[in-house]
């Protein structure tokens, strides 16, 4: 009976220690907390929004200009998985293992007796601190589904010519296909392959031309599909390159001396950015505290993280460890092949002139490089002058470290979810309905991991019930991030048409809305009456504000919020009855905000924002509590001075709306000599 759970304990661990799998609990450790926590971000969120409201015509439609081939894989995953996002989240998680499997094939087949350099390099593939959006499933699983297919392609082309099966190179070259037709980022690294090819085939052998003609006769049908993918995107599908033009080219011609310093100096910059600076985020942390429960998590991860990378290199793998520095060779090919990975993964961005960084979103450049990043570490770790358990205590440290660094960006991306939640339910809760062809402006919203665009999805997604053809209700403009556009729209009247792919949003500069969000703060519909005045509201909206209309506000309840996304509602908080008041205010329903105020003030919770007491300030004139309405403004007025002018303006819309009496009298004349109102004569 012992010997029989010896052998199953034994059979056990023996499975486990599989390098796949480990490779696949790695990826769990790293993120797969956060599966059910996540949201949708950024382009995913206009990605989903097109598969539920238009589904496949509309996907085929959005990627028709851009990536066509890629938007028929999203048409063929969408129609499978579905809509939920832990579905996706695994689906991200899903394909980056497969990925880092695709890394482990590739060494296997060049350095076949290194098994311990091949499971590292793999494990520094899956948590490169360089890249935080992997939270982003939808998307980036989609891009590790065609790093997958490159990496499988090179696999198996060497695995071809290891075993001498010709045939393998069909799936090959259709997997390179795959790459090269469905997105750019990973095209210039097809010409890696001939590098791996010549190690197998030369090996430490000197040079011969028999080998360097088996070379070319191996890597021949590579080349056309090369140069016919490069004929069909440069010459045939030339909509592809629309977004992304070769300005270096450009440029070059006109500064030929200058523009090759800057070439050469990027060069470097965006290397040392990618292999050696990405590690400097393990030492980065969130301007935002992390709070208890955040802290927790973080450290608790690290530890199971920690304590699972000892058990596998120091248990499950004991007497597997090898000094694969007794032949040195492969390290210097692997550092070489490292080196040569990264230029070639560089080019397209430099030739484009796209900025590589460490920080949303130009961090995404950086996917290309991970190949590079594994090969050159790896390398540099076995070159180190040290025993075989120092080396395997150093990278474990890495690893947890570089976890480390991804769990803090799970966390910041689950804060980030809830405020964009929070936005969109103060928005609800404030417009219950819009009227079609409005656009909302607003600033920069505290969401790190959204633009404008994303926005504009949700917020149709929301509200457009209708979902009429190719027409799209509502945009959502960050004007001072869009300064063409912004002086296109300064003037009121003006037809405002807007692409988003999946169709076009047609309306005028003067239907539109000014909002304004900040972290402590509700969500304000900002009154073009009384706010032009107001200091604390950007400049780029106080100057847009004579263009907007808060009448096409709805007070009927239109929207209709994804309730896998937005459900269920949130408690019902000061904003909650902030917002509800705002609205009555603007039907001018002044005993409905009093009833507000009542609950509002009961709760024990107070304004953020001095202006959110304006709905009530107004409210109590217009019901004669000219008592609390001072008393309000005097609160109001008390946070801030930049406060005075607006609720002067206030102020004398009441002296305007309201029937005289001595008590509004009295009122006016204090709080106007409180406030030092210039008043107009």
């Amino acid at each position: 009976m012992n010997e029989k759970h010896h052998f199953s304990l034994v059979a056990i661990l023996r499975f486990l220690n599989q390098p796949v799998l480990l490779l696949f609990w790695v990826c769990l450790f790293t993120y797969g907390f956060f599966i059910p926590l996540m949201g949708l971000f950024w382009d995913e969120m206009v990605f989903h929004w097109v598969s539920e409201v238009y589904g496949i015509e509309g996907l085929a439609r959005y990627f028709s200009t851009n990536r066509p081939i890629w938007g028929m894989i999203y048409q063929l995953t969408t129609s499978i998985l579905g809509k939920e996002i832990w579905v996706w989240q695994i689906f991200g998680i899903f394909w980056r293992w497969v990925a880092s499997t695709g890394v482990y094939f590739i060494m296997k087949q060049v350095w076949g007796k290194q098994k311990e350099a091949r499971l590292l390099a793999s494990i520094l593939f899956i948590i490169y601190p360089g890249f935080h959006q992997q939270y982003l499933a939808m998307l980036y699983g989609h891009f590790f589904l065609v790093l997958s297919a490159f990496f499988y392609s090179i696999g198996l082309s060497l695995l071809a010519i290891r075993k001498k099966m010709v045939w393998l190179h069909i799936p090959a070259l259709f997997l390179s296909a795959v790459n090269l037709l469905t997105m750019e980022y990973f095209f210039m690294l097809e010409l890696i392959r001939p590098l791996f090819m010549w190690f197998i085939l030369y090996g430490k052998e000197k040079f011969s031309w028999a080998y360097f003609k088996s070379l070319i006769l191996h890597y021949s049908p590579y080349i056309l599909i090369i140069l016919s993918a490069a004929y069909w995107r440069l010459f045939i599908y030339t909509s592809q390159t629309r977004s992304y033009q070769f300005n270096l080219v450009t440029q070059f011609q006109e500064q030929p001396l200058i523009e090759l310093g800057l070439f050469l100096l990027t060069i470097f910059k965006d290397l040392w950015i990618t292999i050696f600076a990405a590690w400097g985020k393990v030492f980065q942390f969130s301007e935002t505290p992390l709070g208890l429960q955040s802290l927790v998590l973080y450290l608790g991860i690290m530890v199971l993280f920690l304590i699972f990378l000892f058990v596998v290199f120091f248990i499950l793998r004991k007497g597997t460890t090898t000094d694969s520095r007794n032949s040195e060779n492969w390290i210097y090919q692997c550092l070489f092949t490292g080196i040569i990975s990264a230029i070639l993964a560089g080019i397209p961005f430099w030739f484009t002139k796209l900025p590589i960084g460490l920080t949303f979103s130009t961090d995404r450049f950086t996917i290309p490089f991970f190949l590079s990043f594994s090969l050159i570490w790896v390398s540099i770790l076995y070159l180190l002058p040290v025993k075989p358990w120092q080396r395997l205590s150093i990278f474990i440290l890495m690893a947890c470290l570089a976890g480390g660094v991804q769990t803090r960006n799970g966390i910041e991306y689950q804060r980030d979810w809830k405020q964009q939640s929070r936005f969109f339910w103060q928005l609800m809760w404030r417009a219950p309905g819009l009227e079609r062809n409005t656009i909302l402006f607003t600033d920069i919203l505290p969401l790190q991991y959204y633009s404008d665009n994303s926005l504009t999805a949700a917020l149709n997604w929301i509200y457009d019930s209708e979902k009429i053809g190719t027409q799209i209700p509502y945009v959502l403009y960050y004007p001072s991030v869009r300064p063409q556009r912004l002086s296109e729209i300064s003037q009121g009247g003006q037809p405002n048409e807007h692409d988003l792919l999946v169709g076009t949003f047609f309306g005028q500069t003067d239907h539109s809305i000014a909002m304004l969000y900040q972290t402590a703060a509700c969500l304000r519909i900002l009154d073009p009456e009384i706010e032009a005045d107001n200091i604390m509201v950007p400049q780029v909206l106080r100057n847009l504000l004579h263009l907007t209309d808060p009448n096409r506000i709805q007070a009927e309840n239109n929207n209709q919020p994804p309730a896998y996304l937005y459900l269920p509602e949130p408690p019902h908080n000061w904003c909650y009855y902030f917002e509800k008041a705002d609205l009555a205010r603007q039907f001018e329903d002044w005993e409905a905000v009093v009833r507000i105020a009542q609950t509002a003030f009961s709760l024990g919770d107070s304004p953020n924002d001095p202006a959110e007491r304006m709905p009530f300030i107004e409210a109590y004139a217009h019901t004669a509590h000219w008592d609390l309405a001072m008393e309000q403004t005097q609160l109001s007025a008390a946070i801030t001075p930049a406060i005075h002018p607006v609720l002067c303006n206030l102020w004398q819309r009441i002296e305007r709306q309201t029937p005289d009496s001595p008590e509004k009298l009295n009122t006016l004349q204090s709080l106007y000599n409180q406030l030092e109102c210039n008043l107009e004569p």
